[in-house]
């Protein structure tokens, strides 16, 4: 039965793992702004520490990276690096708890470390669910630094996901990285479920 939940929660722990780093390394927000013929488009696509911005018209195509202090985007960028570092302090905390748990399974260390490990992953869980919520504060970040892509009500200052029409029509939302971010949770949840179920039923059950 222990190492039933150990596998368990070791299959949930690297699923949450692995996709926190891909998520860490995309983007977590995008804004695509082009004129009402279409033929002028710019996409700024949110990382943590740059942004990159796509421009694409009939006679041109470019791609460059920028600082967020650039755009005046200093506030906008408190909230993506508060995101990531949850995110990434999650997966640091996750890959010391795979190791733990992989070497507890192999009798490799003392029993008493699975103690340790299954602490790890409710807190794992925790960073991780923080890190999705701050993303919620992007859109005041936005509203904050008044950037100027995102001006006018029903815009990315007003709205987190959507399409503002003004003088320009422009979409905005979540980017890959704060999906996979997002998916994320689940298999942190079952993990620290598992975790916290071996807790209850584990202190029960004989030792093989």
């Amino acid at each position: 039965m222990r190492d039933k939940f150990r596998v368990i929660s070791l299959v949930f722990l690297v699923a949450a793992c692995v996709l926190l780093v891909i998520g860490m390394a995309t983007r977590w927000y995008y804004v695509t702004s082009s004129d009402s013929a279409a033929t002028i488009e710019t996409t700024y696509s949110f990382y943590g520490p740059r942004i990159v911005v796509d421009e694409f018209s009939i006679t041109m195509k470019k791609k460059y990276s920028l600082s967020y202090g650039d755009l005046g985007l200093d506030k906008t960028h408190n909230y993506f690096n508060s995101c990531l570092a949850m995110c990434a302090i999650a997966f640091i905390i996750g890959f010391v708890a795979v190791i733990l748990t992989i070497l507890n399974i192999l009798n490799v260390i003392p029993d008493k470390t699975w103690i340790i490990s299954r602490i790890l992953m409710i807190f794992v869980l925790i960073l991780n669910f923080i890190g999705v919520v701050v993303a919620a504060g992007f859109t005041q970040g936005f509203k904050n630094d008044n950037f100027v892509i995102c001006r006018g009500e029903g815009s990315c200052q007003n709205k987190w996901r959507g399409t503002y029409y003004g003088l320009t029509t422009t979409k905005f939302g979540g980017g890959t990285g704060f999906y996979l971010c997002m998916v994320a949770i689940f298999p942190s949840v079952g993990a620290a479920a598992t975790a916290i179920a071996s807790f209850i039923i584990g202190r029960n059950t004989p030792k093989e």
